[in-house]
């Protein structure tokens, strides 16, 4: 059911993303996904291909790229991939770091 929603969710982002582009068709999905998120590739692939029948996405390759965790530290302001669960930061060891990317799924572009 999880990916289904995703499915769905990642079909309405194309097809804004192609009106916005003003493509008639979409023939490949850019995606990213989040590496924490507990999220089946090859499963969403399989409900978007389905959920995509009819649909101007109908046919269009589905590219993943999985990227890691990116946070920010508010003190020093330098950027780095937590390690564990301790969001400290690299350069200063401050404690007020935020988390850059926070979506599991997210269409980035189409074509």
């Amino acid at each position: 059911m999880h990916q289904t929603a995703n499915a769905r969710e990642i079909l309405k982002a194309a097809e804004s993303l192609a009106r916005e582009s003003r493509l008639a068709r979409i023939h490949a999905i850019y995606l990213h996904v989040a590496a924490w998120a507990d999220i089946d590739t090859d499963e969403l692939r399989e409900d978007v291909r389905h959920a995509a029948l009819g649909t101007i996405a109908e046919g269009a390759k589905l590219e993943i790229e999985v990227v890691e965790p990116r946070g920010r530290c508010a003190d020093s302001g330098a950027e780095f991939t937590p390690d564990g669960a301790a969001l400290r930061c690299r350069a200063c060891g401050g404690a007020r770091v935020r988390m850059e990317q926070v979506e599991e799924v997210k269409v980035h572009s189409v074509a």
